[in-house]
């Protein structure tokens, strides 16, 4: 099992020259979410009745908050994007993970120190505090964790 990594198509075809990328055409109805979503006005919100889909908020952190979210047998852990500043050394599960800005993309990556990936997430606050309800969140480069 492996997580999937968020990447854009110019970092894919760079780390991956010999990789094959498909595109599905969207519903007309994603097509319309999309254009609606484009407006100012709808950026950093929720669409039309998605909040009624949603469980009660987990006010921790701002809903919309972007991060990283690593996730492993015992531990589910979210590390906000804004505090992801240069590389962070943390221990999960007594193992060392690095927490860093993937300079290509811009997306965060988390790796264990024997270079294998944990899985992660990419994925705003709203999202993955409803998967995982409970989780740590990381809150600084002192390693202080609330939970």
């Amino acid at each position: 099992m492996w997580g999937i990594e968020m990447t854009d198509v110019r970092s894919a075809n760079v780390e991956s020259p010999e990789l094959l990328l498909l595109q599905s055409k969207p519903s007309i109805l994603g097509r319309l979410m999309g254009r609606m979503m484009e407006f100012k006005f709808f950026q950093g919100r929720f669409p039309p009745g998605f909040r009624l889909t949603m469980a009660t908020p987990d006010l921790r952190l701002p809903e919309m908050e972007i991060g990283l979210g690593v996730i492993t047998d015992n531990t589910k852990r979210f590390y906000p994007k804004n505090v992801i500043k240069c590389v962070i050394k943390d221990t999960i599960n007594n193992r060392e993970i690095a927490i860093s800005i993937n300079t290509s993309n811009h997306i965060p990556l988390a790796e264990w120190s024997d270079g294998s990936r944990p899985i992660q997430l990419f994925s705003r606050w709203y999202g993955f505090a409803h998967t995982f309800p409970g989780c740590e969140i990381y809150v600084d480069k002192n390693c202080r964790k609330i939970s």
